[in-house]
């Protein structure tokens, strides 16, 4: 008999050792994959431990799964390029099962959740659904519906299929999955407890033979609405973005008697409105802009109203020569403990030249605020009736409120209307939400 090689017996020798350092076959490993769920973070890379595992993972997509040995790790999540963690948890694998690293923003920070992908199949005909909330702190609690009805059409015969969601109940887990048909399903998110107050309408959901999915919902720009991501078990993953807006409409023009008009995408949003009235928000279908004021239409150049978020549409000047200002609103609540509110100045002042400032008890929120324009959010302290608001021109003081109340979570506005002589009566402050 042929004695073995030096080689031969090296490699016998070296082969369990191999194993041991985790070189394990795939039969004794696990998968995982990364979903990025965001609209902040363009793409993203995962860590196991400080090993990259899946990069460059865009907005609103999902990776292929990366093998694993069976154990413990921390996965890192990272803006792809930047090498900084950005979200991060511990999570362990086992051989044979599926994974997956679920990433969205809530708040001002990057989160990341770990959900298996091994639910079994539904009977033949039938189809396994779930559903994940992390936009709570944006959007506040939501009731899921899935059926026939339009999200207009909701009536007392509508049930939820998932009630109360929050992120403190279905961000880290998500609900438990519900049987539905195979077919096609009509989803509307409402605010808790409300069939009227729609966050996000899916006409035309399709659930197949035996698939199983988790729908995630995720925030919006304007802080109110939610989108939809559609996440196949261990397959595709789907947006099912908010084709709606929230708009309301500022109207101020010159002339105490003209009328104003405005439609979006067709939809009145805004009607024989007059002068120094601030309306309240519709959500209406976004798309294309039209105003008219007294009849007569207005050049509203290339300004469109977006999908998914809240918007305010100033009217100002006079009949000759109107104006339309769009003001993208942010009404994501504050997350400071400290400054749990958030104000702002919107400057729709008629003639007055330069630009105007907001302080709140002496100290400037609001700076250089031109006018048609809105200034930043400031995030600012409780008070119980004790507040002083000020918006000034240069010396001249515009608009004051005393005494005022402002409350934790509540996202506030002040309008500056009317004209340089009517200003410190026509102006207001409103809570946006």
């Amino acid at each position: 008999m042929k004695r073995p090689t030096r080689a031969l017996l090296i490699t016998a020798l070296l082969l369990p050792l191999l194993h041991a350092c985790g070189g394990n076959s795939e039969d004794d490993q696990g998968s995982v994959r990364l979903i990025n769920a965001t609209a902040d973070f363009a793409q993203l890379d995962a860590y196991r431990d400080d090993s990259g595992i899946i990069s460059n993972v865009a907005a609103g997509s999902g990776s292929g799964y990366a093998n694993l040995d069976e154990d413990s790790y921390t996965f890192k999540i990272a803006q792809t390029g930047s090498g900084v963690t950005a979200a991060s948890l511990s999570g362990s694998v086992s051989a044979g099962s599926h994974y997956a690293l679920l990433a969205y923003a809530s708040g001002s920070a990057l989160q990341v959740s770990y959900l298996t992908e091994d639910e079994g199949a539904p009977s033949s005909g039938q189809a396994k659904l779930r559903f994940m909330h992390t936009a709570g702190l944006e959007a506040g609690n939501v009731d899921v519906y899935v059926g026939q009805a339009a999200c207009n059409a909701l009536g007392s015969t509508s049930i939820a299929a998932a009630s109360g969601l929050s992120t403190a109940t279905s961000a880290t887990a998500p609900t438990a999955y519900t049987a539905f048909s195979a077919g096609t399903y009509h989803v509307c998110v409402t605010a808790a407890g409300s069939k009227t107050d729609v966050r996000l309408d899916i006409p035309a959901l399709t659930l197949g033979n035996q698939q199983v999915a988790t729908l995630v919902l995720t925030r919006s720009g304007g802080g109110v609405l939610v989108n939809g991501l559609l996440v196949n078990q261990q397959g595709a993953v789907t947006p099912s973005a908010n084709l709606s807006t929230r708009v309301r409409v500022v109207a101020n023009t010159l002339v105490a008697t003209d009328t104003i008009n405005v439609a979006v995408n067709g939809t009145t949003v805004g009607s024989n409105l007059s002068p120094a009235s601030v309306g309240s928000y519709r959500l209406v279908t976004a798309g294309a802009l039209n105003v008219t004021v007294n009849g007569a239409a207005v050049d509203v150049g290339t300004a469109t109203a977006p999908a998914g978020g809240d918007l305010t549409l100033l009217v100002t000047g006079d009949v000759a020569s109107p104006k339309l200002s769009v003001v993208t609103d942010d009404n994501t609540p504050s997350t400071s403990a400290s400054e749990p509110v958030k104000l702002r100045l919107v400057n729709a002042v008629n003639g007055l030249t330069g630009s105007v400032t907001l302080t709140l008890d002496s100290d400037v929120i609001g700076d250089d605020v031109a006018f048609g324009t809105a200034s930043v959010p400031a995030t600012v302290a409780t008070s119980a009736a004790l507040a002083t608001i000020v918006a000034s021109a240069g010396s001249s003081k515009l608009w004051q409120a005393t005494d005022q109340t402002l409350t934790t979570g509540k996202v506030y506005s002040v309008f500056l209307l009317g004209n340089t002589s009517t200003v410190g009566t026509s102006s207001l402050m409103r809570a946006d939400r």
